[in-house]
């Protein structure tokens, strides 16, 4: 891992006491030929009675080795095995799990 940033994190509402919680989540890829690097960016979104109250997106930069970049390049593009991918993905999110946690204990929504 290259680079960790926070691209949004918003609070929008005070309080979610006692109301259901909704969460919506994205999750996509870049990457840069040039530099060897794949970003995985992933969001979070949570909702109370359709109104939005908290949302959080989180990007992780993954340097790979050039032996490795080689084995992506094919003929007909870049192909970056789905393993390679999912493995990215894991790292993201569990770093955007930690970076939520630290901001909410610093602004507690939920008990």
């Amino acid at each position: 891992m290259s680079k960790i940033a926070i691209n949004q994190f918003a609070i929008l509402k005070d309080s979610c006491q006692g109301k259901a919680i909704t969460l919506s989540t994205e999750l996509s890829f870049q990457y840069s030929a040039e530099t060897r690097q794949i970003s995985c960016e992933v969001g979070y979104r949570f909702t109370t009675d359709e109104e939005l109250f908290l949302i959080l997106k989180s990007q992780c930069d993954f340097a790979i080795h050039p032996d490795d970049w080689a084995t992506f390049e094919k003929e007909d593009g870049l192909h970056i095995p789905k393993s390679v991918m999912e493995l990215l993905a894991v790292h993201t999110i569990g770093t955007s799990r930690v970076s939520f946690s630290a901001r909410q204990r610093a602004h507690p929504l939920i008990p």
